[in-house]
């Protein structure tokens, strides 16, 4: 436990907050902290994210943490939207498939996923190793942590693209899902670090945007968390 501790309290970490929108409102704020851990068999990255919100459907405040390492990312989400409480435990089981458990107040429900049914999940967005998942194309099933959901999709070849933060421009990398029409966006900086991402959930479109540009990663005061294309394209940030 002492040395699990003192990995942590020596890791790199970074910090990022974002602007959360329904549609033009901006209804909320998300922190990202991604701590990164120094290992035998490659780097892991722990990613903590809080937010918090104001929706038509009432006050929502989130939690979600993984652990990401080689061969993918365990994680824990935990909501709460209205008066409704939900969790989604995620855990990457030896052969690659995902043994999911839900919560809410209807009661709990368990299943299994092969491991061709899941390429990512949601939490692998913020993840600056395992994001580049997106930038292969092809047919791509993406676990929506939150809500143990299932998008499956076709993943475009990734385009560079110019965004605008803070009045300063800069090229970044977008990531297109396409599915029934509808298209999911994600857009990350040269170093796989998520800029701005456009996400359909609960039957809106949820944006979330950079407030600063991201600052390098270095050494800051770590607590303890429990774990489990082609052309230049303009696009206002």
């Amino acid at each position: 436990m002492l040395l699990v501790l003192a990995l942590v309290a020596f890791a790199e970490e970074q910090r990022v907050v974002y602007d959360v929108f329904i549609g033009k409102d901006d209804v909320g704020d998300r922190e990202l902290v991604i701590r990164y851990l120094p290992r035998d068999d490659g780097e892991r990255r722990v990613i903590s994210l809080v937010s918090t919100a104001t929706t038509p459907l009432g006050a929502m405040s989130a939690r979600a943490s993984a652990q990401s390492g080689p061969r993918g990312a365990s994680f824990t989400t935990s909501q709460k939207l209205g008066e409704g409480l939900s969790q989604v435990q995620g855990v990457l089981l030896p052969d690659g498939g995902w043994q999911i458990v839900r919560s809410d107040a209807t009661g709990v429900y368990e299943s299994t996923l092969a491991a061709d049914q899941v390429r990512m999940t949601t939490l692998d967005v913020y993840d600056p190793a395992r994001a580049k998942l997106l930038t292969v194309p092809g047919r791509i099933h993406l676990l929506v942590a939150e809500t143990a959901e299932l998008v499956d999709g076709n993943l475009l070849a990734p385009e560079e693209v110019s965004v605008k933060i803070e009045g300063k421009t800069i090229t970044a990398t977008r990531c297109t899902i396409e599915e029934d029409g509808e298209k999911f966006n994600f857009y990350f900086d040269a170093d796989m670090v998520l800029l701005r991402s456009e996400f359909y959930m609960y039957g809106a479109q949820i944006t979330t945007k950079v407030r600063t540009l991201p600052e390098p990663r270095n050494y800051g005061t770590i607590e303890a968390i429990a774990t489990p294309g082609e052309g230049i394209k303009e696009a206002e940030l």
